[in-house]
């Protein structure tokens, strides 16, 4: 890679940094105090982040959970009340991009830019008021169960919510504005297409 290439490659990153501090100063949230038990955190693998998040959401929730066999008397019924507290957040997963530098005609094309989508969900569930039947209780099963349904629950409301993805995706526009700019100021010129689009050359008045 030439030294040129090189340094324009370095103000991409710069940029990316000072987009992930923007960020972080306008969307940082005090953490909620929670009811957690003891945890042991095990690290399983390393793997090279390629995602920008420019949204997060919080969201909770407080659901019934009820099972018996057969009739729904006491002996035979557990029930449990259950609130999950969730993060849910939202940007851009850049594995598939592709990004060509034309150094004959100053010109960096960026081709299937990602439409925004949910990239992680951190959520945590409390168990409240916990009754078990002499002949129906609780097992690992069901706790797993309730933790797999309760994420499915939150994913399925973030996916269902058109704002946070018009948010996100005016992110997305800021972020190529930025590139553009500095891309601008060293001499070069930016194309940009999004998924399944042909590529568009981006203008600006900076």
């Amino acid at each position: 890679m030439t030294k040129s290439l090189k340094y324009l490659f370095f103000i991409l990153l710069l940029g990316v940094v000072v987009f992930l501090v923007y960020q972080f100063r306008f969307y940082f949230q005090p953490p909620q105090p929670n009811i957690i038990s003891s945890k042991e955190v095990i690290l399983e693998r390393l793997e090279k982040v390629n995602k920008l998040i420019t949204l997060e959401a919080y969201y909770s929730e407080v659901k019934d959970y009820s099972d018996y066999y057969y009739y729904d008397i006491s002996l035979l019924r557990k029930k449990a009340l259950v609130r999950v507290k969730a993060k849910v957040s939202i940007g851009y997963d850049f594995k598939d991009i592709n990004m060509v530098a034309d150094e004959s005609t100053k010109t960096v094309t960026i081709k299937g830019f990602p439409d925004p989508e949910i990239l992680s969900i951190d959520h945590d569930i409390d168990y409240y008021d916990i009754t078990e039947g002499t002949f129906n209780s609780f097992t690992t099963s069901d706790y797993n169960k309730l933790n797999a349904d309760a994420k499915d629950f939150i994913r399925t409301t973030a996916e269902e919510n058109e704002t946070i993805f018009k948010e996100a995706s005016e992110k997305k526009d800021e972020l190529i504005d930025m590139f553009s700019w500095m891309l601008q100021a060293a001499g070069w010129e930016l194309k940009v297409s999004s998924n399944n689009q042909d590529v568009k050359k981006l203008e600006n008045s900076y």
